[in-house]
C-alpha cells in the first residue's frame, strides 16, 4: 500500500521551491496558499485488506505539523464506518518553508526584492521569472544592482571593464558574473542600446559597449638586419603587435614567410628582404587579415604536411590568393617517409580543400588514403625536415626571385 508520507509531502513543497513556484509568487502576490497537496490516501478496499497499516498511517499522518486534513468516513462491510483524511493541504507559505527547511534563504529572497524594488523596480518582473537565478547571486546582488544602476546611467561607456569607477564595487565582479549581468542588462537598457548580435561571456564588452581587449596579434621576426623595425639591431628580434598596430607599419621587405610551429619560426634563418610570421595554427589567415601591404608581398607558407596544414593554407589564400606553399610537395613528403607519424581524425576531400592547386590536392589524397591497408592519416611535421635542408630552400626562393 502506497500512501502519501511525509517524505513524499517534502518532495512535493521542494518541488516548487527548486522551480522557483514559491518565490515567483511571493513576487506577483499570486495567491499559492492554501496549497492542496496531490495526496494517496486509503481506499474502503485498503481498510479492508491493511486496516492495520491503515490505522497507523493515519495516526502519523495526523501527527505532520504544518498540515491540515480534511476528513470523509470510508464505509467498509467489515469494518464499518472510518474516517480517513480525503485531502491534505499547506495553508500558508510559512507552514510550507517549516517542512521544507527553507526559512531563511525565504528571508534572504525577501531582502533581495526589497532591494530591488527599491533600487530598479523595472527588474521586479525578472525576479518573478527568475527567482532561483536571483537567489543564488544573494551574497552580490546589491553589488549586481549598483553594476546595473551605473550601467543604466552610463550606457555604452566605451572604456574597459576595469576603468568602470562603481562605488563598493571591484570589476571583477563583473566578468565574474557577465551572464546574470547580461540578464540583467537586458531587462533594463533601451534596445538601442544593446548589440544583440554579440552573445555569451566572449560577446558581453561588445553588447553593451565596453572595450574589448585586442583578439588578434601577430608574431613576426624581421630576418634582414638592414630592415629596421625597431631602434635596434631587429635580426633577432621577436615582435607582437595587435593586428591593428602591425597593420600600420607597411615593413619595408619583399618576401614574408609564414610558418606554422613555433620553433620554427625562432630558428628561421636570416634571409635577405624578408620576414617570418608566426601563424600559431588556425589564427594566421584571421590575425593579417586586415593587413593590407602584406598583399603587395611575394608570401610563403610552410606547414606541417598534415590534413591541417593544408587547411591553413586554405584559410591564407582565402586572404591573399597569391599565397605559395613550400617544403609541402609530394617529393618532400616521400622523401621522409621513416620520420611519417599517422593521426585518426576527419578531413574529406575534394570540396574541403578548394583552393589549393592541382599538385597540393595530389598530397592532401596521399594524406588521406596513405594505402598499403592503412585507415589512419599520414603527419609530417615541419620540424623533422633537416635544417640545413630548409635554409637551402628558403635561400634557393629569395634568390631565385
Amino acid at each position: 500500500m502506497n500512501l502519501t508520507r511525509l517524505p513524499d509531502i517534502r518532495r512535493q513543497l521542494l518541488g516548487l521551491w527548486d522551480d522557483g513556484t514559491i518565490l515567483s509568487s511571493v513576487v506577483s502576490g499570486d495567491a499559492l496558499f492554501p496549497c492542496r497537496l496531490k495526496a494517496r490516501v486509503p481506499s474502503s478496499k485498503d481498510f479492508t485488506d491493511s486496516f492495520d497499516e491503515v490505522r497507523k498511517w493515519i495516526s502519523e499522518i495526523k501527527t505532520v505539523g504544518g498540515i491540515r486534513l480534511e476528513w470523509r468516513t470510508v464505509n467498509n462491510r467489515l469494518r464499518g464506518n472510518n474516517p480517513s483524511p480525503s485531502e491534505l493541504w499547506v495553508d500558508t507559505i510559512d507552514d510550507a518553508l517549516a517542512i521544507i527547511g527553507r526559512k531563511t534563504e525565504f528571508r534572504t529572497f525577501l531582502r533581495i526584492l526589497d532591494d530591488t524594488r527599491a533600487a530598479l523596480p523595472e527588474l521586479e518582473e525578472w525576479m518573478r521569472r527568475f527567482p532561483m537565478k536571483a537567489l543564488a547571486c544573494a551574497g552580490e546582488w546589491n553589488r549586481l544592482l549598483a553594476i546595473v544602476r551605473w550601467m543604466k546611467a552610463n550606457p555604452r561607456p566605451g572604456i574597459y571593464i576595469r576603468e568602470a569607477d562603481i562605488p563598493g564595487v571591484h570589476t571583477k565582479i563583473i566578468e565574474n558574473h557577465s551572464a546574470i549581468l547580461a540578464e540583467l542588462l537586458d531587462a533594463v537598457l533601451p534596445p538601442e542600446r544593446i548589440d544583440f548580435t554579440a552573445t555569451g561571456k566572449s560577446g558581453f564588452c561588445r553588447r553593451y559597449g565596453f572595450r574589448e581587449k585586442p583578439k588578434r596579434y601577430v608574431r613576426f621576426r624581421v630576418l634582414d638586419a638592414n630592415i629596421r623595425v625597431l631602434p635596434v639591431a631587429s635580426a633577432e628580434t621577436d615582435i607582437e603587435l595587435t593586428s591593428d598596430v602591425f597593420a600600420q607599419l607597411d615593413i619595408p621587405c619583399r618576401f614574408v614567410f609564414i610558418v606554422e610551429n613555433e620553433i620554427t619560426f625562432l630558428a628561421f634563418p636570416a634571409l635577405p628582404d624578408s620576414i617570418v610570421i608566426y601563424g600559431g595554427g588556425n589564427s594566421a589567415a584571421d590575425a593579417l587579415r586586415g593587413v593590407a601591404w602584406l598583399g603587395m608581398r611575394t608570401m610563403f607558407y610552410w606547414g606541417d604536411l598534415d590534413i591541417d596544414g593544408f587547411r591553413i593554407l586554405r584559410d591564407l589564400r582565402g586572404v591573399f590568393p597569391e599565397v605559395r606553399s613550400i617544403l609541402m610537395d609530394e617529393e618532400t613528403l616521400n622523401g621522409h617517409r621513416d620520420l611519417w607519424t599517422t593521426e585518426n581524425g576527419g578531413g574529406t576531400l575534394p570540396a574541403e580543400m578548394d583552393g589549393l592547386t592541382d599538385e597540393e590536392q595530389a598530397v592532401c589524397r596521399l594524406l588521406q588514403s596513405p594505402g598499403d591497408g592503412a585507415s589512419a592519416r599520414i603527419r609530417f611535421e615541419q620540424e623533422r625536415i633537416g635544417f640545413e635542408r630548409v635554409t637551402t630552400r628558403l635561400r634557393e626562393i629569395v634568390e631565385g626571385q
